[in-house]
């Protein structure tokens, strides 16, 4: 039966059990009158075996090495909420609340790691599968009736599960208006990566819009279940390799368990590298890819920081073994000794590298945590490098417009100030760029200390393309402890679009922002979508230069959005007046009048108060398929070094706005 279910997977079919009855799901084409026939001689076994995964009581199972290192892990943390994997998705049109809370179920059906609890016995732990009948309805939340939804949200994403009480998945629906919608979703790690989003929006997609999912109940335990009775072990050969791999001097790190008693409080830093320089070097080196590449330059940098012999942990997911279409966590970390010596040079480094990688990767099914079972010297993880190369997931339902926020869960990153481990690099193609992102333990770098040290990451991609073969030590990098005058370059302007102009000419690839939701946006994009903001502002008047000195109001949360228009506003010449969100109508309609703004610039119609309507509003959220269709090239607007940039106010002694 389970060679059958394999082979109909591949063909795109799934076999469903509704009200006792087999139904065959999936690609029409394949269901053959002899298919059929195949399985209804099987009908007892599929109906036994998926009336199991049905029943109404909970049945208990084993873990599989992954979710027993995550648990463990979960059960240490100071901070739980470390291994949470927050995202959400806004939802604009028709909703349809009752379709979405069955589909958001259906999930659940389908993706069984889902509905577990995860307890710890003795010294390793078992899931409990728990029936679909215990399933909760949506929450839905009404964003007018909250004082601060900031906060509300934030507890949600941030509250620790408790495994033992609760599934690994939550969510809540925040309404805004009655077509405007916004999707919270927490996952736990023990059982979601970063291709199990992908795969769960699938299943949600298709549950949404009727179209029958080729996942059937019993994939998840039919593949890892098998996984868990027949688990990988070591070749003699490859035991002994490991075992002299990870008992080399130059290698060697304590194994006291120390790496694991950090409190979890982390900082990060991400900004982009431009793709042209990575295909130099690929063009340059016979046989490498951009993960030899850059874990070659994270090796020079933790050897100029004297963070050396240490082993990298590279998470890997392990999908060879399992279906495409399993949600679970299914990542391994592979092991690789940082031996970075100061005679090498770049190609030779990136050549053991390679090599080195080989003979690991075919290993990968044997975790760093499965190998000290059976290797005493394999290292403890405390420094790990990520190449993910996943592509940025979408969901399509029928009648919505959605949009999903997932940046951080896609970097690989912990959520906003934590950190798994005490340094992580995680590189995310995108595009002609490559996203880098960084991330520390607050005991180990400060912010400051991390964006210098991101610098020195940067330097050294540079710094090597043109010195293949030359010493690393003949490459003068400035040691990390040493401050380095380069990093915050002194820039002549006449005026702060002008400063502009020249920073964003300098790094049109790094990050400019990130909001606190975790979104981002490179100088280049925030030059380009300014400029496009900054003509559609200008078509209500006569010339690029008619707003020079007016004021323009911007009340809209602290986002990527508002950083935008703040800066279109600048480009205009124009002096932008901020407004909090949650400043009373009466104050905001006051400070309105008097610095008597041109425009007011809002995020979207659906904004809670009820300001000043003698003012033209443009809500850049709302009108953005309109705006992002001008050009993106400059305005030509007479801008002067003293012009105001912007205007704020104070409460003032007498209670009324002062300018």
């Amino acid at each position: 039966m389970f060679e059958l279910l394999d082979n109909l997977r591949k063909k795109g079919i799934g076999i469903r059990l509704s009200e006792g009855k087999l139904k065959v799901v999936g690609n029409a084409s394949e269901i053959t009158e002899e298919l059929k026939k195949t399985i209804s001689n099987l009908k007892p076994e599929f109906v036994e075996h998926l009336a199991s995964l049905q029943s109404k009581e909970a049945s208990e199972l084993l873990l599989t090495p992954g979710e027993q290192a995550i648990l463990n892990a979960h059960s240490r943390a100071a901070h739980g909420e470390i291994y949470n994997l927050p995202f959400s998705i806004s939802l604009q049109g028709a909703l349809d609340i009752k379709k979405l809370s069955s589909a958001l179920n259906e999930t659940l059906e389908q993706c069984l790691p889902l509905r577990c609890t995860y307890h710890t016995k003795g010294m390793t732990g078992v899931k409990v599968l728990h029936p679909i009948s215990e399933v909760e309805e949506l929450t839905v939340i009404d964003a007018t009736n909250l004082d601060d939804l900031e906060k509300a949200q934030r507890d949600f994403f941030e509250r620790p599960f408790d495994l033992e009480a609760e599934y690994p998945i939550r969510w809540q629906l925040v309404r805004h208006d009655d077509s405007s919608y916004k999707l919270d979703i927490v996952a736990h790690h023990i059982c979601f990566e970063i291709w199990s989003l992908k795969v769960w929006l699938g299943f949600l997609q298709n549950s949404y819009n009727g179209v029958a999912s080729i996942n059937d109940e019993g994939l998840y335990f039919e593949e890892v279940t098998r996984a868990i009775a027949n688990p990988q072990s070591l070749n003699k050969n490859s035991k002994e390799w490991l075992t002299e791999y990870y008992s080399r001097e130059e290698a060697a790190i304590p194994n006291d368990g120390d790496t694991y008693q950090r409190e979890g409080l982390g900082t990060s830093y991400q900004f982009s590298i431009n793709g042209d320089l990575i295909e130099y070097y690929r063009q340059n080196l016979t046989g490498v890819t951009p993960f030899h590449i850059f874990l070659a330059a994270y090796s020079i940098l933790l050897a100029n920081s004297k963070l050396d012999n240490r082993v990298i942990a590279c998470p890997v997911v392990n999908r060879d073994d399992f279906n495409e279409n399993l949600v679970s966590y299914l990542i391994r970390l592979v092991g690789i000794n940082n031996l970075t010596s100061s005679s090498k040079t770049f190609r030779e480094l990136v050549n053991q590298i390679k090599e080195d990688w080989l003979q690991l990767y075919e290993q990968q099914s044997i975790s760093l945590e499965e190998l000290r079972r059976e290797i005493p010297s394999a290292p403890l993880i405390d420094i790990t490098f990520g190449y993910l190369s996943v592509d940025t997931p979408e969901l399509h339902l029928e009648g919505l417009a959605c949009d999903i926020n997932a940046n951080r869960t896609l970097m690989g990153l912990s959520p906003e100030g934590k950190a798994k481990y005490g340094l992580s690099c995680f590189v995310c193609p995108k595009g002609n760029f490559f996203d880098i992102a960084f991330e520390a333990d607050l005991s180990l770098f400060s912010l400051g200390s991390l964006t210098d040290f991101a610098k020195r990451f940067n330097d050294i991609i540079e710094g090597f393309a043109n010195h293949l073969d030359s010493p690393i030590a003949a490459i003068a990098l400035p040691s990390i402890s040493e401050p380095s005058e380069e990093v915050y370059p002194t820039i002549q302007a006449d005026n702060l679009i002008s400063l502009f102009d020249e920073i964003t000419a300098k790094h049109a690839g790094q990050v400019a922002i990130i909001d606190g939701d975790g979104n981002s946006i490179s100088y280049h994009e925030l030059d380009q979508q300014s400029n496009q903001i900054a003509r559609y502002l200008t078509k209500v008047t006569a010339t690029d230069d008619s707003l020079v000195g007016k004021r323009i109001a911007v009340c809209m949360e602290r986002s990527v959005e508002a950083f935008i228009a703040i800066v279109a506003t600048i480009k205009l010449g124009a002096t932008y007046v901020p407004l909090d969100v949650n400043t009373p109508v009466e104050r905001a309609n006051k400070i309105i009048k008097d610095c008597e703004s041109t425009f007011l610039l809002r995020s979207t119609k659906q904004a809670e108060t009820d300001l000043e309507t003698t003012v033209s509003t443009v809500y850049l959220l709302d009108e953005k398929p309109i705006w992002q269709s001008e050009s993106t090239a400059p305005l030509s607007v007479c801008r002067q070094a003293e012009s105001l940039a912007y205007v704020t106010y104070t409460s003032g002694s007498t209670g009324q706005p002062k300018g």
